[in-house]
């Protein structure tokens, strides 16, 4: 990956891992919804799903993903068959963090060996 943005290179790992793993579905999907002034109107981006989950990719420490994950959960145009979401955030640490997105039903996992076990554990990724 020729990237130097941290976010696109953790993206890249985790689409690679995935498509390694032969989950991968869709990876970096953009959603547009309408045009203004004849320039598309993002509706969201997914940055990878596999069969059962979407997986947000985050690679900063800082909060602010609720938005984005809520229209991931109850957008049925991003998400049509309800997929379980994950955030991917290798340096979320913080319990209070975690536990807020954890209440909006939202498994933030911290590695890839944690992500392939939880995909495990809930009958495939």
């Amino acid at each position: 990956m020729k990237s130097s943005s941290p976010g696109e290179l953790l993206e890249g790992q985790v689409g690679k891992a995935l498509y390694d793993k032969g989950v991968l579905v869709d990876y970096q999907s953009k959603f547009r919804h309408k045009f203004v002034g004849g320039k598309p109107l993002g509706l969201g981006e997914i940055d990878a799903e596999t069969p059962n989950f979407i997986i947000e990719v985050a690679s900063g420490t800082k909060p602010g993903k609720q938005e984005q994950l809520l229209k991931f959960i109850n957008n049925p145009t991003l998400n049509p068959d309800r997929k379980e979401v994950i955030l991917f955030a290798p340096n979320m640490d913080k319990a209070q963090q975690i536990k807020s997105y954890e209440k909006l039903g939202v498994k933030v996992i911290n590695t890839l060996d944690q992500l392939f076990l939880y995909g495990a554990s809930r009958g495939g990724l």
